[in-house]
């Protein structure tokens, strides 16, 4: 997949609130995907809530910071994300945000 479309699906599985099923460090996870953006260095990053698949002792089910680059075979599974998950975190790490749920105060969004 280039990097191109896994943009356009991030971008929309977070507008449609849809859950994103992907392989990441390790193993097969199950993300509900919130913010897509770049960080100050430029690395493109994923603010997710996982549902469940893989996780580590380091890195369990719950909120998620992904590297994009290392996302590989992702696809928006039929299931519609839940709401706002408590303890929802802010964007403002990101220095630009493609796509987010809700509200991203203090950054533009900027068109891919």
């Amino acid at each position: 997949m280039s990097s191109e479309e896994l943009a356009s699906r991030l971008r929309k599985a977070i507008h449609e609130r849809r859950e994103v099923r992907f392989y990441y460090d390790g193993g097969i996870r199950t993300v509900e995907p919130y913010v897509y953006g770049a960080m100050a260095s430029g690395e493109e990053s994923l603010i997710g809530y996982q549902t469940g698949g893989y996780s580590s002792p380091s890195r369990p089910h719950g909120w998620c910071l992904f590297v994009v680059s290392k996302i590989e075979g992702l696809v928006l599974t039929g299931r519609i994300a839940s709401g706002l998950r408590p303890g929802y975190p802010s964007p403002e790490s990101f220095e630009r945000v493609f796509a987010c749920v809700g509200i991203c105060l203090r950054r533009t969004l900027t068109v891919r």
